[in-house]
């Protein structure tokens, strides 16, 4: 079964929107990174819209992927569903993270 991609934009009330290819790389170049930040020199959370799926693959609807990189983590990742609970998982991370690199006093390798 040939895969049949979808792609979606962000509205101004942060909604995913079912848009063209060519629109949706506009916005994702513009858009790309919703939330960034460093714990440090060498630990970081960047989330972001994932707005692309397909009928195959990636049957889900979009959602927020969170990039975690810090001591031992190796780029661990998770998603969240609405862009509210985005922001607020990302302030988890970021707490769970800062937290973490105290505690061990690890440098990211």
């Amino acid at each position: 079964m040939p895969s049949h991609p979808h792609y979606f934009v962000l509205d101004e009330r942060n909604e995913p929107v079912e848009t063209s290819f060519d629109e949706w790389a506009r916005w994702a170049t513009a858009h790309g990174t919703t939330r960034k930040t460093s714990v440090g020199a060498h630990a970081r959370v960047r989330t972001y819209f994932q707005g692309l799926t397909d009928d195959v693959t990636m049957p889900e609807p979009p959602h927020f992927v969170h990039h975690v990189e810090g001591p031992g983590l190796h780029g661990k990742s998770a998603t969240s569903p609405t862009y509210e609970e985005a922001i607020a998982r990302h302030e988890r991370i970021v707490t769970w993270l800062r937290d973490r690199v105290a505690r061990t006093g690890e440098v990211l390798r």
